[in-house]
């Protein structure tokens, strides 16, 4: 399991596969720390969840797991969780929560056209904090919200080297393409981070800037842990448990897929409850 009072655990939630970018994110800027992965596939895709089932999900999942495996801080590498239930998983958790949320701040002041793509899930652009978001920093911008779950089941196929090619990539970004003016995107999605090469060279006589939140949540995790004076508790070899609870992810054959994966020490552990 690779867990021991000496570890430093952070835990990393997604529904799927989207949160891996942010694990090898964190995993670079913090290499002796102990990683558990959490894609929650029993009820993937959360993008076309509602509102109440994606609250009591991650909170119910997510806190058992947190205890059953000494999670120190976790975070939530789900726009849709995070847009919707992050407040709920804080006051449900006793360790720090650390979220995604829609960049939105940072592609105002990276846009010189002023027109902004938020790409995300349905779940994400109906949400009440990605209308605040944009009320707080975007006041000077022209926002066009696209609501894409292909590009979510698209980036699960690229991951676990499944057919998809880049017409379906293309057909999902038309509204960017038809708009001369937009200059930014926002991945408001964890798994578009996976789709960025195919979208470059779908957008290649295009200057856009693609915008994420990975860097973010890195620098955000280390100033926690600094504040918290949890660095005693590193070990220097690091690692990597994925923890996976859906019978077709742990299939043989995708549990090589997670091996290749280029984490250090890499575990993989299944786990099954009744209730959950």
């Amino acid at each position: 399991m690779g867990v021991t009072d000496t570890n430093l655990n952070i835990g990393v939630f997604d529904s799927g596969i989207g949160g891996v970018a942010i694990l090898k994110s964190l995993q670079r800027a913090l290499p002796s720390v102990h990683f558990f992965y959490i894609p929650d596939y029993r009820y993937y895709p959360y993008g076309n969840l509602d509102k109440k089932t994606i609250k009591s999900r991650s909170c119910d999942l997510v806190s058992v797991l947190v205890k059953r495996y000494r999670i120190d801080l976790l975070v939530v590498a789900c726009n849709t969780v995070c847009t919707l239930a992050l407040q709920d998983l804080r006051s449900r958790l006793s360790i720090p929560v650390v979220g995604v949320v829609p960049a939105v701040k940072p592609a105002v002041a990276a846009s010189s056209t002023k027109v902004i793509c938020i790409l995300a899930t349905t779940s994400t652009i109906n949400s009440s904090y990605l209308s605040e978001l944009i009320e707080a920093y975007g006041e000077s911008c022209q926002f066009v919200k696209l609501a894409s779950p292909k590009l979510v089941d698209i980036a699960e196929r690229k991951f676990y080297q499944k057919p998809y090619s880049d017409s379906e990539v293309e057909n999902e970004m038309l509204p960017v393409i038809a708009n001369q003016k937009i200059d930014t995107v926002v991945l408001a999605c964890t798994h578009f981070i996976h789709l960025v090469e195919e979208m470059k060279k779908i957008m290649l006589k295009r200057k856009i800037f693609w915008v994420d939140c990975s860097e973010a949540i890195s620098n955000r995790v280390k100033s926690l842990l600094n504040q918290m004076n949890l660095r005693k508790k590193y070990l220097l070899k690091g690692g990597c448990t994925i923890l996976l609870n859906d019978e077709k992810s742990i299939d043989q054959d995708l549990l090589k897929r997670w091996q290749k994966v280029d984490f250090s020490s890499t575990q993989i552990e299944q786990y099954y409850f009744d209730n959950l």
